[in-house]
């Protein structure tokens, strides 16, 4: 059985955990590295030190995303074909609860793309 679980709950909701956890992530970052003066330092490829390392996070919660979202659309392809518990409510049951465990992960994938934007384009301690 995988960690995540589209039967379950927190299975389902597990790409919005991991966008959640990346935002809070990205916020006490941009504290912490407005405060060192990470923004300061420069990186030889363009950029700086705190807009790359935000990158890197987007980057592996954007990873951590789309296995959810995979692992929702694979249940949700086992469900079609039969192999899910008996019974053809439970078979819809777990259909739907796959499909919204693949929704909400391409939901959660489309909020951390719109939230990388400013960070490519702006300084972060700019304000």
């Amino acid at each position: 059985m995988a960690m995540v679980d589209a039967r379950r709950l927190p299975g389902v909701i597990s790409g919005m955990i991991v966008w959640a956890v990346w935002f809070v992530t990205v916020y006490a970052l941009t504290g912490v590295g407005c405060k060192a003066g990470w923004n300061q330092i420069l990186l030889p490829v363009g950029g700086n030190l705190l807009s790359a390392l935000m990158v890197i996070s987007a980057v592996v919660a954007l990873g951590l995303i789309g296995w959810c979202g995979r692992i929702g659309y694979a249940a949700w392809r086992k469900a079609g074909k039969g192999e899910a518990p008996r019974g053809q409510d439970a078979i819809q049951r777990q259909r739907f609860m796959a499909m919204a465990m693949v929704l909400l992960s391409v939901l959660a994938a489309i909020g951390t793309l719109f939230a990388i934007l400013p960070m490519v384009m702006l300084d972060p301690c700019a304000i």
